[in-house]
């Protein structure tokens, strides 16, 4: 099977178009859990388990790369397949992977992955790639974790600007032969935080990591 990202039917006619002077504005990478041998005519991922937009983008020989996150708290699934979607919605590169469990919060650990794919064109100079904007606030730190408590609240400090929600990961760090724990985050704010252990509860050595960020 080749693992190779390939141009779908709307992305080969949106190409055409800009032989007549428009341009192709690659926006957003879709990844799923889904497979297929032919994917001329997709219009979507078989299975779409996650969406985001662009993050980086590097001209290369004959093409362009473009990079996403996906972040700690997305998983639950194997990604088969990514897609490369253009501002209109349109499909227009589609490509199956070899297949990697992406875990997620609930799975009693979590991790981000960085995904990158190059595609080849003969026309890359008329493809305009929209970058996601760099993060204007971010919020991190470590929290020890109360033993035997089945929830934790988290402030950031300072607070987000008021009324917003940012975007919330975390993972926890256990000690040497301490259960995984299961948890979630139950409510989020502009002050911080509250995730919940529905499986074990924490023991002595438990420490929360968390990074909040507001595009």
């Amino acid at each position: 099977m080749s693992y190779a990202l390939q141009l779908t039917d709307a992305g080969l006619a949106k190409l055409a178009t800009v032989l007549d002077g428009q341009r192709l504005v690659l926006s957003q990478i879709a990844v799923g859990s889904g497979t297929t041998d032919t994917p001329a005519g997709l219009a979507a991922l078989v299975h779409e388990e996650y969406r985001t937009d662009i993050q980086s983008r590097t001209p290369v020989a004959g093409g362009i790369r473009v990079s996403v996150v996906l972040p700690e708290n997305v998983g639950g699934f194997l990604v088969r397949e990514i897609g490369l979607i253009d501002i209109d919605g349109l499909l227009i590169a589609y490509g199956v992977c070899p297949a990697f469990p992406k875990a997620g919060a609930g799975d009693g650990y979590a991790s981000a992955v960085t995904l990158s794919l190059t595609l080849l064109l003969t026309t890359a100079q008329t493809v305009q790639v929209n970058v996601l904007p760099q993060a204007t606030h971010i919020r991190n730190g470590v929290v020890p974790l109360a033993v035997g408590e089945d929830t934790v609240e988290v402030v950031f400090g300072p607070s987000f600007p008021e009324g917003a929600i940012p975007s919330v990961s975390f993972e926890i760090e256990r000690p040497a032969g301490g259960d995984f724990l299961v948890r979630d985050i139950i409510s989020s704010t502009a002050s911080g935080f509250t995730a919940k252990f529905t499986g074990p509860v924490p023991a002595s050595g438990y420490y929360l990591h968390y990074n909040a960020i507001l595009t």
